[in-house]
């Protein structure tokens, strides 16, 4: 649990703190419901941005789809965070392909890499340009190509779904060959 709040002495006032919030917040939807809260992971919930908030009612409304029985939780997307959670999900793929190469099941390098990165992200969200590209660059030092886009498509679950306010990447890899033996006289 995050806990926030705002500082009188370092010169924010409640107003400049809620404009903070607001413009960092948004729902992350995990549409498995069946499973327990405590066994939900990061990546069983999708982001998506709030689009309007109905302060009368106390609505708001999400750019994504919402059925009864979704777990919904209310997130801070933060420059750091989502700079970890990048850095984490890059240092998983280095650790799969190590596990491959210890078990024997080594797969091909890959040839290229494709970013595809939502518009929120970008300069809207990082200090440093080209952040994204430059830290799957460190962690997969092939030529990348890729764009900005308002959704991607990927999976949760297995199942393929639109995400917003994400960056998937994918790594290009020639197919791995069978080695056959072919016995003589055959």
């Amino acid at each position: 649990m995050m806990a926030a709040g705002f500082d009188e002495q370092l010169g924010e006032s409640p107003e400049e703190w809620i404009e903070q919030l607001s413009s960092s917040l948004a729902v992350a939807i995990a549409p498995d419901s069946w499973r327990p809260s405590t066994e939900l992971q990061q990546d069983d919930f999708q982001v998506c941005a709030i689009s309007e908030v109905w302060q009368k009612t106390g609505y708001i409304r999400i750019d994504g789809q919402a059925r009864p029985g979704y777990r919904l939780r209310l997130v801070l997307r933060d420059e750091l965070g989502i700079r970890d959670d990048l850095s984490n999900k890059l240092l998983g793929l280095k650790r799969a392909e190590l596990a491959g190469v210890l078990s024997g099941n080594k797969q091909p390098p890959p040839l290229g890499a494709m970013l595809f990165s939502d518009i929120g992200r970008g300069s809207t969200l990082y200090e440093t340009p080209n952040y994204e590209s430059g830290a799957v660059s460190k962690y997969l030092p092939v030529p990348l190509s890729g764009m900005f886009g308002s959704a991607q498509v990927s999976t949760v679950n297995k199942k393929a779904s639109l995400y917003e306010l994400a960056c998937a990447i994918g790594a290009l890899r020639p197919l791995a060959r069978r080695e056959t033996s072919i016995k003589e006289g055959e």
